[in-house]
């Protein structure tokens, strides 16, 4: 399921050759297994797949890839592919516990060329049209599929097993002896590989067209462990690849630290774990800084206290623009001369629900009725159910009054084009 929406979002950035290379990877999956344990339960994936293969198919001389390429030219960058490094996916289905060495796939695509003179763009091509002719023919069995993509197979076998026999043949007999007798199962070190690798050719399109790695893509990191051994491994896969020590590092600029250490930066100043992870991966360590309550809440941080505190630890980064921050004006004057409106403007600002802020507007609930009159009965009364938000409203108006009936504004932080009379005037309602 992942790897069909991975290739949807492929498809979608115009990274045809990294969309072909999974489709092909899908289809060397064993067919039957995926006819029989995983197609009944994808659905609206399925429909997804059919879609991509309609788009991709070698039938006809590629001819609705050709009309695909014809619509999108000129509108698009061209976006830089993955095959090399997609097209490995190849060895989950064959269960082979170790790495493959850096210069095999080297050593696999002269082995091709030799055999039957076919450039690598061919190869992806054929693979391609098996993935076709395989879902098409759904009553195939395992036997049977594996014949059809031998030409793949093979060079991918002979590879694996030439280190235990001199004979290229030889090996090529044992290879299609232990595909026929051994269990199909993942590769989990192949996984872990190909993790790093998108993540690394996602970190580069966001250097080169500033663009962050789509939010599917995200959550396909998200969904990776029920491919893992352990949750250490899952962790080593979301690891960007950290700079030499010192290299382009600034003490004074947050956004040129590698992204592990924003986030133990992030959870020295208080934040919990999970959200730091939820916020980073989520947004970009570059996209911190213009972050929300509304955004947090989308990610799925749902406790205020858990955004006000990232929010906070944010605001404590080296570099961050706290020019790019300033409140209102009225932030600045005494709470008792706010209107109705402005304390629902600061209730948002504080990232409270929305049925707070209505049930604040119901009541007329104005500044010097936010000092004098709130208390945990009255709020209940108002409608605002939750033990949590009255509790820090209650702490926010606490803070006001021991501030002589002015709102603390954070460090650094001021309002805009702040009026000095209306600071220095009277409140009408006395001083709270």
């Amino acid at each position: 399921k992942n790897f069909i929406r991975l290739a949807s979002k492929l498809l979608e950035m115009c990274n045809f050759d990294g969309a072909m290379a999974v489709m092909a990877g899908l289809n060397l999956l064993a067919v039957s297994r995926l006819k029989e344990v995983v197609w009944r339960r994808l659905d609206s994936k399925l429909e997804l797949y059919k879609e991509i293969e309609r788009k991709l198919t070698a039938k006809d001389g590629y001819k609705n890839y050709k009309k695909l390429l014809a619509e999108v030219a000129g509108s698009k960058p061209c976006i830089p592919h993955v095959a090399l490094y997609l097209r490995e996916i190849i060895h989950i289905c064959d269960g082979n516990p170790k790495l493959l060495k850096e210069d095999e796939g080297e050593d696999r695509d002269k082995e091709g060329e030799k055999g039957g003179g076919k450039s690598e763009e061919k190869v992806e091509g054929k693979s391609d049209k098996e993935v076709t002719e395989d879902t098409e023919k759904t009553e195939e069995s395992e036997e049977t599929s594996t014949e059809t993509t031998a030409d793949t197979k093979s060079l991918s076998l002979d590879s694996k097993l030439g280190e235990d026999s001199e004979e290229g043949t030889e090996s090529l007999d044992r290879g299609k002896q232990l595909a026929n007798t051994t269990p199909k199962v993942f590769n989990v070190a192949r996984i872990f590989l190909l993790g790093n690798r998108i993540q690394e050719f996602y970190q580069n399109i966001k250097e080169k067209y500033t663009c962050s790695p789509p939010e599917e893509l995200v959550q396909f990191f998200l969904d990776f462990p029920v491919f893992l051994p352990n949750e250490e491994m899952y962790r080593r896969s979301l690891k960007l690849q950290k700079p030499a020590a010192g290299l382009g590092k600034d003490e004074e600029n947050y956004l040129t630290w590698p992204a592990d250490d924003v986030m133990q930066r992030l959870i020295e100043l208080g934040v919990d774990t999970e959200v730091v992870k939820k916020a980073t991966l989520g947004l970009g360590i570059e996209n911190l800084e213009d972050c929300g309550h509304e955004d947090l809440k989308r990610l799925g941080i749902h406790k205020i206290k858990d955004r006000k505190d990232l929010l906070s630890a944010i605001e404590k980064l080296p570099s961050f623009q706290k020019e790019d921050k300033a409140l209102p004006r009225f932030f600045g004057t005494h709470v008792a001369n706010w209107t109705c409106d402005e304390v629902c403007q600061w209730l948002d600002y504080l990232g409270h629900a929305k049925e707070v802020t209505k049930a604040f507007k119901k009541h007329n609930i104005n500044g010097n009725a936010l000092l004098k009159k709130l208390n945990k009965i009255k709020l209940s009364e108002m409608g605002v159910k939750k033990l949590s938000e009255r509790r820090l409203i209650l702490e926010e108006v606490g803070k006001i009054q021991n501030n002589w009936g002015y709102y603390q504004l954070p460090d650094g932080v001021v309002p805009n084009v702040l009026d000095e009379t209306s600071v220095n005037q009277t409140p009408q309602g006395g001083e709270g």
